[in-house]
């Protein structure tokens, strides 16, 4: 009887594991629609938590997936690569990078992962390469962009280290103040976890990730816990809603440190307004 529980452990811990590898390297397609009263639809394609994961030799099914969106616009949420300590990689992401300049134009806001290491030689390099490109980097700063007689106002914001270590965020800013209401207002913010400060903003439109859709999914409870090592985080994956104000939570494209998922796949999400 022992043997055979011992067994049972062993086929159930090796499924899992099979699983997670599995949903580490297939990448979904998680697509949202919304109806707005502009005459001119746009298409977004998303991109968060890459963490120098790779699909296919030189990331050629993740590059084949955008492009078969057909995007107006890619918008990069931060943490393309890992930057953890001592242990900086940005190999694949800027390959990633330069590969699909020039599909459409493209948005970068940095996440954590960016951020503790921007002081590192390993990542004023990675920046000096991103200069080369035709990206346009937005931290702590805004950019109007218009699509035919369609305006759009994207700010993105970039944290210090501490706001993703539990402290709160006292929400000082306004990015959009002074944008006219008739311009569409979309915040890119790599942590969700201050949705109610950033709704109180006015954008129309939210892109987050970080939370990597929960770590595990489980049915009516969600993600299981955040990358705070919280259990049952209030913002994991989807579309959520307050007041006048969507944000579009990512599970992310892929994991660092201990990459595991499960019920979790990664994803590219495509936004059409």
């Amino acid at each position: 009887m022992l043997y055979f529980l011992i067994l049972c452990a062993v086929l159930l811990i090796t499924c899992v594991i099979g699983r997670s590898c599995y949903e580490h390297k297939h990448l979904q397609k998680r697509k949202y629609v919304f109806q707005t009263k502009e005459k001119e639809g746009v298409r977004i394609v998303f991109l968060s938590d890459l963490h120098e994961n790779t699909f296919g030799k030189e990331n050629e099914k993740l590059i084949l997936a955008i492009r078969e969106e057909k995007p107006d616009l890619i918008l990069l949420g931060g943490d393309l690569i890992i930057g953890k300590g001592k242990r900086v990689k940005t190999e694949h992401a800027l390959a990633f990078l330069r590969q699909i300049q020039g599909i459409c134009p493209i948005i970068y806001s940095y996440g954590n992962h960016e951020t503790r290491v921007r002081e590192t030689e390993q990542f004023l390099t990675y920046q000096k390469e991103l200069q080369c490109l035709d990206i346009h980097v937005l931290n702590n700063e805004g950019l109007l962009w218009k699509k035919k007689d369609r305006f759009f106002y994207f700010y993105g914001l970039e944290l210090e280290p501490e706001y993703f270590k539990g402290k709160k965020f006292s929400g000082e800013i306004n990015p959009f103040g002074d944008v006219e209401e008739e311009v569409t207002k979309v915040l890119i913010a790599h942590t969700p976890n201050f949705f109610d400060v950033y709704a109180e903003w006015g954008p129309n439109y939210v892109f987050s990730g970080h939370n990597h859709g929960g770590i595990v999914r489980l049915p009516a409870l969600g993600g299981l816990i955040s990358t705070e090592h919280k259990l049952l985080p209030k913002y994991s994956y989807g579309c959520y809603e307050l007041g006048k104000t969507k944000m579009i939570l990512s599970s992310g494209a892929g994991s660092h440190t201990i990459k595991f998922r499960l019920f979790n796949p990664v994803e590219i999400v495509t936004v059409e307004l």
